[in-house]
């Protein structure tokens, strides 16, 4: 394998997941019932509303 290729060029970001499917599928999950998921989740939720409302 030759190793003077280009490599690809870097993200400018991180890669980030879309809230509104990663709590769809959090939503889904029957262990979101159990406590601490459930509390996770609502952080989640609080740190999402407060980041896209400031």
């Amino acid at each position: 394998m030759r190793d003077d290729y280009v490599l690809p060029p870097r993200p400018w970001h991180l890669l980030t997941p879309d809230h509104g499917a990663f709590d769809y599928t959090l939503v889904r999950l029957p262990a979101v019932r159990t406590h601490g998921l459930r509390r996770y989740r609502d952080a989640y939720r609080q740190a999402v509303s407060s980041a896209s409302a400031g």
